[in-house]
């Protein structure tokens, strides 16, 4: 009898675990990464993601552009120095570009590079970031917009330090990023495929 109070006992204490297993799993459930970026309160997002290879190198690396967007792009081959060259479709409202030197002229290489606008034919470097918000579309070109943020002195809202981070899984990539200004900081996620286009400057 005793064997069998035991037994029952031992099944009980079993389900008790599988269930609080279950509820945990249900609680705790894998994060999932959100396609936008922050400022301050504010959040953007960025649906679309798209890479930009330079074609030839200009010294010891490879220039790459990562255009992050709510709207689609729509030049092919893309402008990377002038942004208003561009073509986007009409909701078109949020535009992050991050400037990567790799080594790779293939693929954007995994890793972390942190901002340096000193290392324009550098290697391993952001070389530049620019964000611009509340666009307003006209003839598929940018027309006017609200906020604006680049790794320049230039910039009403100058970023000055800040690096992505950068992982590629079966061609799925993984961005993670923050840019600082003097009082407020850009930071965000994106995780997808990348439509490539053609670059030309």
């Amino acid at each position: 009898m005793k064997k069998i109070n035991l037994l029952f006992a031992a099944l009980f204490v079993l389900t008790i675990l599988c269930c609080n297993s279950d509820d945990n799993s249900n609680n705790n459930p894998l994060p999932v990464i959100e396609n936008n970026f922050s400022i301050g309160e504010n959040v953007y997002n960025t649906t679309n993601g798209y890479l930009v290879h330079q074609l030839s190198n200009n010294g010891t690396g490879y220039k790459n552009l990562v255009v992050l967007s709510n709207g689609t792009v729509l030049s092919d081959p893309f402008d990377g120095d002038t942004l208003n060259s561009n073509n986007y479709s009409d909701d078109t409202d949020t535009i992050l570009v991050l400037t990567i030197n790799s080594t790779s002229i293939e693929l954007l290489e995994s890793g972390t590079y942190n901002l340096d606008t000193t290392l324009y034919n550098g290697s391993g470097n952001l070389y530049r970031a620019s964000v611009i918000t509340g666009i307003s579309i006209e003839n598929s070109l940018i027309d006017d917009f609200t906020y604006e943020s680049f790794s320049s002195i230039n910039s009403s809202n100058p970023i000055i330090s800040g690096s992505v981070t950068i992982s590629n899984e079966n061609d799925i990539y993984t961005f993670s990023y923050n840019l600082n200004q003097s009082e407020v900081s850009i930071n965000g996620n994106f995780i997808g495929n990348l439509t490539e286009l053609e670059y030309i400057e």
